[in-house]
């Protein structure tokens, strides 16, 4: 099961590099094509539509817990599952009448918003509710599929759909159909994605396993009380990829927010990534919970992958970043290698933890998940009142760095410990093991690059593609000797 494990997260962090480098393209086309007063209003719009997040109590993660489950438990898992998906169907709903309705009275209140190509902020507002409700009952769905270990399905789904994506914003660019033609690609895309999760969760078993007999108003106040406690965790996910640019956008202007948009789109890697983790842990943790041997054993190993993989991406933007930069945008909006250098960090000691998250989650710690996310939230927001004001979008970067290198880095490692009884010399190991590892293998792989006295550019093309060998080498490695 490990082994197909290994190759979930493979596909999974394959699937995450389409979406971000898909994304990095999006970006680039949409601020050269907006503006960055336009593009600053649009960071700010999806900032505020993404807040429908919060309202997903977890029921991604509630349902690939139980899914995941050995066969035994077959009456609980239809009875969860029927209740979970007509829930998340209900929040998606009232997100989207409760979203409208606030816009719409704003909007009349406010003289009728437009932006510098005349669209309506209540239209394009409303376009993106429909698109992020959409991907909300998305979401659960995925989580279904990861906990019948469907990787593969997944990843060619939000892969078709993130270069569908590219392709027709790049279409409407080109024939000027303005931010409405924007704003429509995003909703057609959440209904392709939404179409294609319900075909295969129903072919998967949600046909078999959803009915409408068993949804009951004590168990949906059961798992109410259970999705209750992911209620900190998704408003600590907002405010950790969005305050930045409200607060900027409020205190300063919108199109200071530019920067912090821009970074934001890279440190999509880390959080992809940590998003990837957890849906992929969460249910192998749930299926070997009652081994305490193996699951201890698997959660180090999981804590060396994950610290390999924040010191893998982190240093790669330090090594490539700036030139990618040059690259992508062309002229580079002030500030954002110096935002993009300091949230990098913190976003990498939070990224290497991520399996904590799953750990807590399989063992039913949802209290303690909670409690580290209200924790992260309330030190993030009183850092960015206090630093935006003094030090304005770099405040904003360095409020988000010590926050996550506090709650993440230091106090969550310890608590968890503690909970588990698991030893923190073996967790920190665990940790600086896989940071060990990708140092000296990148350092080698550097000085490679560097030994055939070639151009900076082509040195640093050469230190990626040892990078992919690397990889592609002990991924194999490791499937033969599991076939072994």
């Amino acid at each position: 099961m490990f082994s197909k494990l290994l190759s979930g997260v493979a596909f999974n962090i394959v699937n995450v590099f389409i979406q971000v480098f898909v994304g990095l393209f999006v970006v680039r086309a949409l601020l050269s094509f907006l503006g960055e007063s336009d593009f600053g209003l649009w960071a700010i719009l999806i900032a505020f539509v993404a807040q429908v997040n919060l309202l997903e109590f977890g029921m991604g993660s509630i349902i690939g817990r139980h899914v995941s489950k050995k066969e035994e438990y077959e009456g609980e898992r239809k009875v969860i599952v029927s209740n979970v998906m007509l829930l998340i169907s209900l929040m998606a709903s009232m997100f989207l009448l409760v979203a409208i309705s606030i816009c719409y009275v704003w909007d009349v209140y406010s003289g009728g918003l437009k932006f510098n190509t005349s669209e309506s902020v209540f239209l394009i507002f409303s376009l993106l509710s429909i698109s992020y409700s959409l991907n909300l009952i998305s979401g659960t769905l995925q989580g279904y599929l990861n906990a019948k270990f469907k990787f593969f399905q997944n990843n060619v789904i939000k892969a078709s759909c993130n270069i569908l994506r590219l392709v027709l914003l790049l279409l409407s660019i080109k024939y000027e159909l303005g931010v409405l033609g924007i704003a429509l690609v995003f909703v057609s895309i959440s209904i392709i994605e939404l179409l294609l999760k319900l075909k295969w969760s129903l072919s998967s078993g949600l046909k078999v396993e959803f009915s409408l007999a068993l949804i009951n108003r004590l168990q949906i106040k059961k798992i109410m009380s259970s999705g209750v406690m992911f209620l900190p965790m998704r408003v600590n996910d907002y405010f950790r990829n969005n305050s930045s640019i409200l607060f900027v956008g409020y205190i300063i202007n919108s199109a200071s927010s530019a920067p912090l948009r821009i970074s934001g789109r890279l440190m999509e890697i880390y959080v992809e990534i940590s998003i990837t983790l957890n849906s992929v842990l969460t249910p192998y943790f749930s299926k070997v919970s009652d081994e305490s041997s193996t699951f201890e054993r698997q959660f180090y190993i999981s804590i060396l992958c994950s610290s390999a993989l924040s010191t893998l991406i982190y240093i790669n933007l330090l090594v490539v970043g700036e030139m990618f930069l040059q690259v992508w945008l062309g002229e580079v909006p002030d500030k954002v290698w110096s935002v993009l250098k300091i949230m990098a960090v913190g976003f990498a000691i939070a990224n290497m933890q991520g399996p904590v998250n799953s750990l807590l989650i399989a063992k039913g710690e949802y209290g303690k998940c909670a409690k580290l996310s209200v924790m992260e939230t309330v030190t993030t927001l009183v850092l960015m009142l206090c630093l935006v004001k003094l030090y304005g979008v770099l405040g904003a970067a360095c409020a988000l760095l010590i926050s996550l290198s506090l709650i993440r880095g230091l106090i969550q490692p310890i608590l968890v410990c503690r909970l588990f009884k698991y030893s923190i010399l073996s967790f920190t190991r665990s940790a600086l093991l896989g940071v060990f590892i990708v140092c000296v293998t990148l350092a080698l792989c550097y000085l490679i690059s560097m030994s055939f006295r070639v151009s900076q550019e082509m040195e640093i093309l050469l230190f990626i593609f040892l990078q992919i060998i690397g990889m592609l080498l002990t991924f194999l490695g490791y499937k033969f000797k599991s076939k072994k």
